[in-house]
């Protein structure tokens, strides 16, 4: 029973780390994070003195219970499956790399001496502190906590099926151990690593779908008030003949005072109806999405009080690359051209798209008066802006790669930044 009391105190350890690196702040109040540790050392002690036969059951209590405090905390049965997942999967990995292969394939003895025991103690914190770290920052780099709770779907079918798989599997992994048994503890091991990868993923597409839908429908928002602005004012301009006769009308009775209170009150109605240029150049692109994303930074730059001149001159109803990946590439470059511009006297921005003869071109231009050379501009990691981690000029160069067909250029002009995408069609 040696193996299997050593088993369940290491694993103990494990859960212990992952509780404070992972779970704790994340998921767990600091009340809840004391209450499960003092559950998993009061197991991880009984373990070393060998009390109970039945202690690896012990563990199904505390996952079971960790299961329920999620799903009533987020209201979201999600966050407490993919949760486990994540917990069952790292377990095994770390068990099954630092105790059971080296224990059954070497036949290494890890009681045999002090140096071997710390060493097996050591290698189990280093992996789960690692495991544990990819982990936390996979959680906080896509805001899974955020999306998951606003995911409406509550999935409680595929949430319980995950808990009753893993726990089965789990016991599958224990009873390998009991048995001494190395295909039964690879094949468990296997099942729960596959598996944890599986919903992982799927999981991931679930919450890369959704972000993507949350994503254009404000886009589409945005567009869609542009849509009413324009609406109104097709609206206005069909009533500007009345509205210039009546004004007309006070000019030439001599009421110079009302007709001057009736210009004021034109203004205050059109200031709110009146649309922006950059508008009329919109409805010559036919790609929604890259229509959504310009009309959207159109918006921006209105409430920064920016001056954002877009130009079309030819309709752009296709371009020959992938429309997620252009949209990477002009929200990079628009993104560039807004922090550039911030704070300057000329804040102007000038966003050209046209479809040549053999080719497709993006050209963007703001005023940037900064001596950084632009080979550094194009360095993975450098950034002019402070805690920035500066990947966005190289990540299109990048991106650009990935296409035979498409070239990444830019360039300083008399203190203006120019950055150029050009496609060939």
């Amino acid at each position: 029973m040696r193996i299997e009391f050593t088993s369940i105190s290491l694993i103990c350890l494990s859960s212990l780390l992952y509780l404070w690196v992972v779970d704790n702040k994340t998921f767990f109040k600091r009340k809840e994070t004391l209450y499960q540790s003092l559950y998993l050392i009061v197991l991880f002690f009984l373990s070393l003195i060998q009390a109970y036969g039945f202690l690896s059951y012990a563990f199904f209590p505390f996952f079971i219970v960790r299961f329920l405090i999620l799903s009533k905390r987020f209201d979201s049965w999600l966050i407490s499956g993919v949760s486990l997942i994540w917990k069952f999967t790292i377990l095994v990995i770390i068990q099954l790399l630092t105790f059971d292969l080296p224990r059954l394939l070497f036949s290494i003895n890890f009681f045999s001496s002090i140096p071997v025991t710390t060493l097996l103690v050591i290698s189990q914190i280093v992996l789960c502190l690692f495991l544990c770290g990819i982990t936390s920052h996979f959680i906080n780099r896509l805001n899974m906590i955020e999306i998951f709770s606003s995911i409406k779907k509550r999935y409680r079918v595929a949430s319980l099926l995950v808990l009753l798989f893993f726990m089965v599997t789990f016991s599958l992994y224990f009873f390998g151990i009991q048995k001494n048994s190395l295909s039964i503890l690879l094949l468990s091991s296997i099942l729960l690593c596959l598996s944890g990868i599986l919903f992982s993923s799927l999981f991931y597409f679930i919450v890369k779908t959704y972000k993507q839908a949350k994503e254009y429908e404000i886009l589409s928002l945005s567009l869609s008030k542009i849509t009413k602005k324009y609406e109104n004012i097709s609206d206005f301009r069909h009533d500007y003949n009345g509205i210039l006769l009546s004004l007309s009308g006070y000019i030439d009775s001599g009421d110079l005072k009302n007709a001057q209170r009736y210009i004021h009150s034109i203004i205050d109605y059109s200031s709110g109806i009146f649309i922006p240029e950059y508008y009329t150049q919109l409805s010559k692109i036919s790609l929604m999405p890259i229509k959504s994303v310009l009309a959207s930074y159109g918006e921006k730059a209105i409430n920064k009080d920016i001056a954002f001149i877009l130009k079309v001159p030819t309709t752009i109803n296709c371009i020959k690359m992938d429309v997620i990946d252009f949209i990477r590439c002009l929200t990079v470059l628009l993104d560039n051209a807004f922090e550039s511009v911030v704070g300057q006297k000329k804040n102007v921005i000038q966003v050209t798209l046209e479809n040549h003869n053999d080719y497709f071109s993006l050209t963007i231009k703001n005023p940037d008066p900064s001596s950084v050379p632009l080979e550094k501009l194009m360095e993975k990691g450098y950034s002019t802006k402070k805690k920035h981690k500066g990947k966005g000029l190289s990540n299109i160069a990048k991106i650009c790669d990935e296409y035979n067909g498409v070239d990444y250029t830019i360039q300083r002009l008399s203190n203006t930044f120019v950055a150029s995408l050009i496609i060939e069609n």
